[in-house]
């Protein structure tokens, strides 16, 4: 039988990695800026020995992605060993009728196109199946619970930003150096200006993952402190209508004969001479 563990610690080392990264992904904005700001004043002055400054950014950029991807890779670690956590916690918080098993809550994440879906599905699920004021049942009824806004905000945020993400990168890496001034240089402002909305994106995935963990753990222990560790809900047995026997009933009973009844008293019954 599952047994409640309580997802605060995870929860708190997530917390923490978030941080992190979003403090990076400021440190990340403002070299962004400042590049920006150079870029363009390359493209007002035209001359290419404008783009020098712009290098030797590139290299203290470059340096600061790196630490931004670890901290990234960190907190993506911390937040999916805490919703593998709160998933499992359901279950020992009275749920039956998961939509998806308990691996899934890592491994969706792994999965091309399933990474699109089922860990959104997971949280929904979470988010619900922790309510502290609904009593444990043995049906799929509380998965028909709304989710809040924001969860969804924080889906629709996380997703765009990876899009952005992608697309700022492709640009930036294939600007082409300095040899068309004009065209390189609006091609690295382009990807620096998508690289600054998918900061923006992240950082609003972030603040809102970082709500969503603090709800979801809060939630859990108020329900655990209200209805206990009572494991997966049996169904009560089905009782058979009134009156029936047999194999969808009570046993029939069986049939015994009466017991034999003895002679009465007298002559009548004594047996005569010869017959």
């Amino acid at each position: 039988m599952p047994v409640y563990q309580p997802p605060h610690t995870l929860a708190r080392w997530a917390k923490v990695t978030l941080l992190i990264f979003v403090g990076l992904l400021a440190i990340e904005a403002i070299v962004d800026l400042i590049e920006i700001n150079r870029v363009d004043s390359a493209l007002e002055g035209g001359s290419v020995d404008d783009l020098i400054p712009v290098d030797s950014i590139d290299e203290t950029r470059s340096a600061i992605e790196t630490i931004s991807i670890l901290a990234y890779l960190a907190a993506a670690g911390f937040f999916i060993a805490w919703i593998y956590r709160a998933y499992s916690n359901i279950v020992a918080l009275g749920r039956t009728h998961l939509r998806r098993s308990q691996g899934w809550a890592i491994g969706a994440w792994f999965i091309p196109l399933v990474n699109l879906v089922y860990p959104k599905e997971i949280a929904d699920d979470t988010w619900r199946g922790s309510d502290p004021d609904s009593a444990a049942t043995f049906d799929d009824s509380w998965r028909k619970t709304k989710v809040p806004t924001f969860v969804h905000w924080w889906w629709a945020a996380f997703l765009l930003a990876g899009i952005v993400s992608y697309l700022s990168s492709r640009t930036i890496n294939g600007w082409g150096g300095p040899g068309n001034v004009s065209g390189a240089l609006n091609d690295l402002n382009r990807g620096l200006i998508l690289d600054l909305i998918s900061i923006g994106l992240y950082v609003i995935a972030c603040v809102l993952a970082f709500k969503l963990i603090n709800a979801i753990s809060e939630r859990q222990n108020a329900r655990f402190a209200n209805i206990g560790s009572p494991g997966p809900v049996t169904p009560p047995p089905v009782m058979p209508p009134p009156g029936a026997s047999g194999q969808f009933g009570p046993p029939a009973t069986a049939s015994v004969p009466p017991p034999p009844m003895p002679p009465p008293a007298g002559d009548d019954f004594r047996p005569t001479p010869g017959s």
